[in-house]
């Protein structure tokens, strides 16, 4: 594990936030692996430049899926609870209206013309 403990840190944020699916799937290195094993014989790198981040890539690809499947195991996330925001039940919308009709004195505020809205109590 010596010299991985970056992709440890990150892959347990990611995991523990559940969002390693959609890192999988944005992964830019993981898509650069799969343009090159779906590419055709004439269209495969030659760059050496290429080849050696294709080879990181690789292993970095291996033990991410490592970490993952680690974490899956030893620490089972419970099942994702949809959740719905409702207002409160005393919450009705805005029941006055107050208007500010001098800059000088706040405390002068006036009901404003509230036409249209709901003013019942």
């Amino acid at each position: 594990v010596f010299g991985s403990g970056l992709h440890w840190a990150g892959g347990t944020l990611v995991y523990l936030l559940r969002h390693h699916h959609r890192f999988c799937v944005f992964d830019f290195s993981s898509y650069m692996l799969e343009c090159e094993n779906t590419a055709g014989p004439g269209l495969k790198a030659k760059d050496a430049k290429t080849l050696a981040f294709l080879q990181v890539a690789s292993m970095s690809k291996m033990l991410q899926q490592f970490i993952f499947d680690r974490l899956s195991l030893l620490c089972p996330l419970p099942p994702a609870v949809p959740v719905s925001f409702r207002p409160p039940p005393g919450d009705r919308g805005p029941q006055k209206v107050m208007a500010i009709t001098s800059l000088d004195d706040t405390s002068a505020a006036q009901p404003a013309a509230t036409a249209g809205i709901n003013q019942a109590a």
